[in-house]
């Protein structure tokens, strides 16, 4: 029997409350068995309640819709809608003879194009929309950033009626596979580096950057090295295998002090109370200097490590239209 270690993922919290416009983000070890339980939620942030569709945990049970209609969430109308629009037209509608499930895919958030894990999911709790299922032992072993789509698929075609996106961080550990060590610097790594702790922000008292804006700032970093010029198509990385740490570091740091100046900057609001003025919130140019001095590193970085690299896939003979010339003066003498 397996013992699976069940992580849920982070959401970011404002004042106590989920931040509903942020990627959920679970984070785990690498070589970790673990399951992820995740919530659905809809586009207002309610649990997604599947009592409706999923009578059973293994959903194999045909959902009788005079049964639940009363238990139906406005998701799960609009996904039976979808089906048969005639549930919306009165009367006493029939049964839906159809069998539901739940399916996770997983794939790279750097390079989608590259292999993707398919895994299927248990209902946990059906009223709340709480969902488990395992990752795959290759994506644990591999470590990276990964980008996880959880649908409500029809058991007949396995077509999605309801897609959840989150992110997955697989976190370098000793415990790798594939004997290849997975170069991404950790969350903590990052944190250290910039000081974001909740002890070390007096003035906030937690801390500044949620755990999607910095996998956002790891992913945009690679990919940026990806696209920058010359292409250099041995030379195309992922998270897991970008070699370059302390380069890649400043870079992350750089996206995420550019987050914070945009979020400063819309948020400025200069008060005056009782003959004294403040604006705690005033910190873009002081916060865009930082942003700037850590591109800055990065770029000059990145450009001398293109030119170094393509520089040494060169191969051949260059002319020039001086060698006869040199050749005719060594003849003369």
């Amino acid at each position: 029997m397996t013992t699976n270690i069940i992580v849920a993922p982070d959401s970011a919290i404002y004042e106590n409350t989920p931040v509903l416009s942020k990627v959920e983000c679970a984070v785990i070890q690498q070589g970790v068995a673990a399951a992820i339980q995740w919530q659905l939620r809809d586009r207002d942030g309610y649990p997604v309640d599947l009592s409706g569709l999923f009578i059973t945990d293994a959903g194999t049970a045909p959902f009788d819709v005079n049964r639940h209609k009363n238990t139906c969430s406005d998701s799960i109308w609009e996904i039976l809608h979808s089906l048969n629009p005639d549930y919306y037209a009165g009367g006493d509608p029939k049964p839906l003879p159809e069998i539901f499930l739940i399916e996770v895919r997983i794939q790279p958030a750097d390079e989608p194009q590259r292999p993707m894990w398919i895994v299927p999911a248990k209902v946990a709790d059906p009223k709340f929309g709480v969902v488990q299922f395992k990752v795959p032992d290759q994506v644990s072993d591999l470590g990276g950033i990964f980008v996880l789509n959880i649908g409500i698929c029809r058991g007949s075609d396995h077509r999605p009626l309801y897609v959840h996106r989150g992110l997955l961080s697989v976190e370098r550990s000793a415990w790798r596979g594939h004997n290849v060590d997975c170069k991404m610097p950790t969350i903590s790594d990052i944190r250290m580096r910039i000081l974001d702790t909740d002890t070390e922000n007096l003035l906030q008292g937690y801390v500044e950057f949620t755990t999607a804006d910095i996998l956002d700032s790891v992913v945009s970093a690679v990919r940026e090295w990806n696209g920058a010029s010359p292409h250099l198509a041995a030379y195309v990385f992922t998270c897991h295998t970008f070699p370059w740490i302390e380069p890649w570091l400043n870079k992350i740091i750089a996206n995420l002090y550019q987050k914070a100046v945009l979020r400063y900057t819309r948020n400025k609001l200069q008060v005056a109370h009782g003959g004294v003025q403040g604006d705690d919130l005033a910190r873009d140019k002081e916060y865009q200097a930082i942003a700037m001095q850590y591109d800055q590193r990065w770029r000059e970085w990145l450009l001398v490590k293109k030119r170094e690299l393509n520089l040494a896939q060169f191969n051949g003979l260059v002319s020039s239209p001086y060698a006869q010339c040199v050749n005719s003066v060594s003849r003369l003498r």
